[in-house]
């Protein structure tokens, strides 16, 4: 036995001491957002003598209710595929319950059709769904509802102009089929006094190019992102005063992410500026301990150069110099991770 293996560590999330084998490695980004890019030098947390770092049983469980959900039901999990750093045939095992891929209204589509994404063994193309257009009197933006969703129709039928309503056929149902949906949605007309006014089939069109990526970020996604947040934190305060982690300012992040119990500040949310204006296709992660009336502990995290996103770690983190700063830029091109500031 080494003299490791009889040592102790202390879980940054479950908080408890246990025995140095019941830990393991714990990325700080997702794997599944990085495993495609051939990234070297990735940031992790490793068990080690000083180190703060993740028990096996709390890694395994972030990574199957957080890490899956994010990578498999998520914009930035989606644009693993269209940036070509997930195999593409796997695909398949999107989950498509949280994002949304919609026309823009290129190439004489219906705009904001609903479609799904496949391979087809050789490209990646775009299929719209099966599904009713109807315009919404007061917006009057136009709303797509899948076959699951048709009551939505009698539920808000004061809010639509029936007029304007189109069944959109998916280029793979067969005459039997599109049948059936057509009869399904005049049966639940009838019952308000509407019918159709038009339908159509939308062919398979194009490249993913063509579609607006559009994701719903509950708890758990959020949680995920949060998650990348504390990881980073944890290994920059790994090199400066491990024993940081664990500071009572932290707890309600802390919590959040293992339980889910939400904090008495906003956690996650989403920001509308660019993180940098970066040439390369990039994950980047900076971490900020700043005075201000207390000390706020924040980061802004940004994968794929798109949506960026800012956590904000604690209001009030006592015992941490000001001005703390740090930050890694995962690059792509030069397959390296790598310490921007």
């Amino acid at each position: 036995m080494t003299m490791l293996e009889n040592q102790t560590r202390r879980c940054i999330y479950c908080t408890e001491i246990l025995p140095f084998n019941l830990f393991n490695s714990e990325h700080v980004i997702q794997n599944c957002m990085t495993e495609g890019a051939g990234i070297q030098d990735n940031l992790t947390l490793e068990p080690s003598e000083f180190a703060s770092c993740v028990c096996i049983e709390c890694n395994s469980y972030l990574g199957a209710t957080l890490d899956e959900p994010f990578g498999r039901d998520s914009i930035e999990g989606t644009l693993r595929f269209i940036k070509g750093k997930k195999k593409r045939k796997a695909i398949k095992n999107q989950h498509w319950n949280r994002v949304r891929l919609k026309s823009d209204g290129n190439a004489g589509l219906i705009t904001g059709a609903e479609s799904k994404m496949l391979f087809d063994g050789t490209e990646m193309f775009t299929r719209p769904n099966s599904q009713v257009q109807i315009r919404n009197i007061a917006s009057g933006m136009v709303e797509s509802f899948e076959e699951n969703r048709f009551e939505v129709l009698i539920e808000r039928q004061q809010e639509f102009d029936f007029s304007s309503l189109t069944l959109i056929a998916s280029e793979n149902l067969t005459d039997s089929q599109w049948q059936m949906l057509k009869t399904k949605l005049e049966n639940l007309l009838s019952k308000i006094g509407k019918k159709i006014e038009s339908s159509s089939e939308l062919k398979t069109f194009g490249g993913v190019e063509e579609t607006i990526l559009q994701g719903n970020y509950d708890e758990i996604l959020l949680r995920a992102i949060a998650k990348i947040a504390f990881n980073y934190m944890t290994v920059v305060f790994n090199e400066l005063d491990s024993s940081v982690i664990f500071l009572p300012g932290l707890d309600e992040i802390r919590a959040y992410i293992r339980h889910g119990t939400k904090p008495s500040f906003v956690a996650v949310e989403k920001v509308d500026e660019c993180m940098s204006a970066l040439s390369t296709m990039s994950h980047s992660v900076r971490l900020q301990c700043a005075m201000n009336e207390t000390m706020v502990a924040s980061a802004r995290i940004c994968l794929f150069n798109q949506i960026v996103w800012q956590v904000i770690l604690s209001r009030d983190l006592e015992g941490v110099a000001a001005n703390t700063q740090s930050g890694h830029q995962w690059c792509f091109d030069s397959e390296k991770c790598f310490r921007i500031y």
